[in-house]
């Protein structure tokens, strides 16, 4: 009695200390198929957009983005109407995975619209980068909600 009571706690707390695999962050290869299906895996937020070496992070708090896979992006915000844009993957001439972001004029986030190059992908964060010049870089990082 008294060992299969000690295999039984031993089992609740052995159990009990597993960690769910999806808190990990896993860093992915930056390929067509894994943006798209990483991209289109959840809503986002902007968690860094450093413009220029000017941080305007705070001008997207509260914005939801959501990348549908026919290619759309709803932005949502609460208490403003929604901002639709396109969005869709191309390559450079450097052969390296572009992010193509596009809103019309009047969008609240105007500022994400650009040809994008993907510098880091994650299950959980999407890194994106574009080089103004030899002394300025864009950076826009999106974090899964």
């Amino acid at each position: 009695m008294k060992y299969t009571l000690f295999c039984l706690t031993l089992l609740v707390f052995t159990f009990s200390a597993c960690k769910k695999d999806d808190d990990k962050e896993t860093i992915l290869d930056v390929t067509e198929t894994n943006v798209k299906n990483t991209i289109t895996d959840g809503s986002w937020f902007v968690s860094k957009f450093d413009d220029g070496g000017f941080d305007e992070t705070s001008y997207f708090v509260g914005y939801n983005f959501n990348f549908t896979a026919n290619y759309e992006i709803v932005v949502t915000k609460t208490g403003e109407s929604d901002d639709v844009g396109e969005w869709e993957t191309d390559f450079d001439s450097d052969n390296r995975v572009q992010l193509y972001i596009n809103f019309h004029s009047g969008s609240n986030v105007l500022d994400t619209e650009n040809t994008w190059y993907i510098s880091e992908l994650t299950n959980k964060r999407i890194v994106l980068k574009e080089q103004l010049n030899a002394n300025n870089s864009e950076t826009l990082e999106f974090t899964k909600q």
